[in-house]
């Protein structure tokens, strides 16, 4: 901090407007990224992204497709240098190709003003505060830096999964009064996302009374373990895009074929599945379309892990010195 060079002429940006962000790159010494506010020049609500890659000495907009509203933050990514987010005037913005286009992040967010990002590393979580005291968190936003063009050309695409945990949760909360406060832990569940591409239809699906006669497609993830035995069967309706499915890590008793059974029948069957194995499991989706069935992508590997109580004890457990 003994020597400071003034920066105060921005292409495409009016004299005299507000600076909201200043965010040095964390991948390329030379990278700096800045947001402005230009509300208090005439109510300027364009949104004003510039990146320098010669440490200021010259500028260029990222802003590309993002719509009106002011910037008020920037934040990279700690893995992928071509990911960014943003906090606008209307909410999150999130770039995987360094600023070419952006996308808006909902799924719960409301559009709001969002001053203050950050990530949770460890976890890729995406902490979201917003105008008004609010507080989000975007869980393992890891599969983002995954929607590359090859991926996305694919008929379908199963995200890396992480290592899951598998404990039983505690339910006492006896003594704490009505002062306790708690917001719902996330189930334990192994949390699969997907991208499915949008599949041509073919013609005799599109022709009247022929297409009413067409079944409708369904996606099909089927889970097996590291024999290749089957553990468990999910159907969801065929839809494109992103999308995600949780197993609960629990085996699914085999059901005779023709065997139906009334809602009664279906809790007790569910209820009777035991919980699998710590190990390496497999899972893969298909395309259903009434007795043909189609691979879209195949088995990806993920691993369920025991929780050790033992290790959680031990004072050599990192986690125990991390949270001292």
């Amino acid at each position: 901090g003994q020597n400071w060079k003034k920066f105060d002429n921005f292409p495409g940006i009016p004299f005299m407007t507000l600076v909201t962000c200043v965010l040095p790159s964390i991948h390329d010494v030379n990278t700096v990224y800045a947001t402005f506010d230009g509300r208090k020049d005439n109510s300027n609500w364009t949104p004003y992204i510039l990146k320098s890659t010669d440490k200021g000495e010259t500028w260029r907009s990222v802003s590309s497709n993002l719509p009106l509203g002011s910037v008020y933050t920037i934040l990279e990514d700690h893995v992928s240098p071509d990911m960014l987010f943003v906090g606008t005037e209307y909410g999150v913005f999130v770039t995987i190709d360094g600023g070419k286009k952006w996308v808006q992040l909902k799924n719960g967010l409301p559009a709001i003003q969002v001053p203050e990002l950050d990530i949770q590393r460890r976890e890729n979580d995406l902490v979201i505060a917003t105008f008004g005291r609010g507080f989000y968190v975007m869980d393992d936003y890891s599969f983002l830096r995954e929607l590359t063009p090859d991926n996305l050309a694919r008929p379908a695409h199963i995200f890396n999964i992480k290592d899951t945990w598998q404990f039983s949760m505690a339910s006492n909360l006896s003594y704490q009064g009505e002062a306790y406060f708690r917001t719902p832990n996330p189930a334990v569940t192994v949390r699969i996302k997907y991208h499915v591409k949008e599949q041509p239809q073919p013609a005799s699906a599109r022709r009247g009374r022929q297409a009413e006669e067409q079944p409708e497609p369904v996606l099909v993830f089927t889970i097996t373990n590291a024999a290749g035995e089957v553990v468990t069967v999910t159907e969801r309706p065929f839809e494109t895009g992103v999308g995600s499915i949780s197993w609960n890590m629990r085996i699914q008793p085999q059901q005779a074929p023709g065997q139906e059974q009334d809602a009664a029948g279906a809790q007790r069957f569910r209820a009777a599945a035991r919980i699998a194995p710590p190990g390496k499991y497999f899972v893969k989706v298909e395309r259903k379309l009434g007795d043909n069935t189609e691979l879209l992508a195949a088995p990806v590997p993920f691993n369920v892990v025991e929780l050790d109580r033992e290790l959680l004890r031990s004072p050599n457990n990192p986690l125990q010195r991390m949270f001292k």
